[in-house]
């Protein structure tokens, strides 16, 4: 079959988030399993109009030398359609990427449409994310615009993109009825967790002392000034942040004051071998978030048998495989002793490992990429 990825970033061109990772890793694995596979990018982020991502070609249908209204999207996919005939859309996330899949099934009624929910925000959602007052400050406007994008595709899906959809699958069970109730609908939702490598027991060497990571960007939503100040209780303690910024201008100057811990480090985007190694040292997960949905990061860390330490606690996965501290909202300062009450209960009586075991053995039956592929091949061929 003739499969195209649609999504906003690929996890390269200097833009590496969890939709970019899922959108690569599926166009990768339906290859592998014979698929002719293409991404295709609608972020207009972009000048050129085409790349080579692992051999994968990517199209960029909506890049900055292209100017259109509205009006004008059908008919850009309807040229699209035409140089390249596809039988599969798989739509990455809502935002944008809904859209241009309704108008990938309005140009060409036969190409079947599949939408991978990722991340679907209540109102309720959004009144957690902005309980933290660093939004009202520098990202304050950057984050009222994702809101109202995401409302205004949440009606335009509602109205036209669900209904006309062939199928309906989401990575997380905490999904399903967020969708059913946003969007109005009972079809079907399938589950299909994110896939990820798992990588061989032997391969995984915990350092002899303990070491802590914070695995994500570093961002208002992610509050990573908590992780910073779990590390000035935990002296002995190595902390290390994998991860950039994407408000540098707020970020830079919040975080200023702790890069003179000794004992945390800031390692920046972290990817390959590297990141492997570090994952595999690791001890413990430290996530503290105000908002997440099924983060891929943990995942990752089960993979490398790390327990998760959360306020989060999407589908029991923290509770099950780790110290759920709670729903913590705002900007988390006076429940910092909830994450340092956590942290000393995973490494008393090195509790950390045993939850790190039963956590492997989890991550690898639910998300293991080539498991994963073969059900998600399952379901394109019966749509």
């Amino acid at each position: 079959m003739k499969i195209g990825i649609l999504t906003e970033e690929e996890f390269a061109f200097g833009v590496y988030g969890g939709f970019g990772y899922v959108a690569r890793k599926t166009a990768n694995l339906l290859r592998d399993l014979g698929h002719d596979v293409c991404i295709i990018d609608v972020s207009s982020r972009y000048d050129q109009t085409s790349a080579q991502l692992e051999g994968i070609p990517v199209y960029f249908l909506v890049n900055k030398k292209i100017r259109f209204g509205p009006l004008d999207e059908l008919n850009l996919v309807k040229d699209f359609s035409r140089k390249i005939r596809l039988d599969v859309i798989i739509s990455i996330s809502l935002y944008a990427c809904g859209r241009w899949a309704y108008y990938f099934k309005k140009a060409c009624p036969r190409t079947r449409s599949l939408i991978w929910f990722q991340d679907e925000r209540t109102n309720d959602d959004w009144k957690k994310i902005f309980s933290n007052t660093l939004f009202w400050l520098d990202s304050r406007n950057k984050y009222l615009s994702f809101f109202l994008l995401h409302e205004r595709y949440r009606r335009f899906l509602r109205q036209n993109g669900i209904k006309t959809a062939d199928g309906l699958i989401t990575s997380a069970q905490l999904m399903r009825y967020k969708i059913a109730q946003m969007y109005r609908t009972r079809k079907n939702i399938e589950l299909v967790p994110n896939p990820i490598p798992i990588p061989d027991e032997k391969e995984i060497k915990k350092s002899e002392k303990p070491s802590v990571i914070f695995l994500g960007r570093l961002d208002p939503i992610k509050r990573p000034w908590l992780f910073a100040e779990i590390a000035r209780k935990f002296p002995d303690i190595e902390f290390l942040f994998l991860g950039e910024s994407h408000f540098s201008g707020i970020m830079n100057s919040t975080m200023a004051k702790y890069r003179k811990i000794k004992n945390l480090k800031f390692l920046g985007l972290t990817v390959g071998e590297r990141k492997a190694q570090i994952l595999s040292r690791a001890w413990i997960l430290i996530n503290t978030s105000v908002y997440e949905s099924l983060p891929i990061s943990f995942l990752e860390a089960l993979s490398y048998k790390m327990p998760i330490l959360s306020c989060q606690n999407p589908d029991n996965i923290t509770s099950s495989h780790g110290f759920y501290t709670g729903e913590i909202l705002g900007d988390g300062y006076n429940e910092i002793p909830k994450f340092t009450d956590g942290l000393q209960y995973l490494l008393s009586n090195n509790r950390w490992l045993n939850e790190g075991e039963q956590g492997y053995g989890f991550v690898r039956d639910f998300a293991e990429e080539k498991r994963v592929s073969k059900r998600l091949d399952q379901l394109i061929c019966a749509l």
